[in-house]
């Protein structure tokens, strides 16, 4: 028989960049399967092959990590984080790759 006025109270989990700067394992793999098909996306789009796509990937990843473990999590949306990291990894390529040898 469950008890009158108790109530369960829902539990939110962290958000990634919260886990991320605690250092929790799990984040990098959540990351991933959050926002993954989204920098794939970009990565294909925005590159001449497949290799160039996984490469440009994992810097992204490496970026986010390092940027959201130097940042206030409270500070931005998690969506809009991953995608102007992105954005800005494409940016940088870009100039790097249309700079004169």
């Amino acid at each position: 028989m469950a008890r009158a006025g108790i109530q369960k109270q829902k539990v939110e989990p962290l958000p990634i960049f919260q886990k991320i700067t605690t250092n929790k394992q799990a984040a990098a793999t959540t990351c991933a399967d959050r926002y993954g098909n989204l920098i794939w996306a970009m990565a294909r789009n925005l590159t001449d092959s497949p290799a160039d796509a996984e490469q440009a990937v994992r810097e992204i990843f490496l970026e986010i990590w390092r940027s959201a473990r130097r940042s206030d999590s409270t500070d931005f949306d998690e969506l809009i984080f991953i995608t102007i990291a992105a954005r800005r990894h494409f940016i940088e390529r870009s100039k790097n790759i249309t700079e004169p040898i």
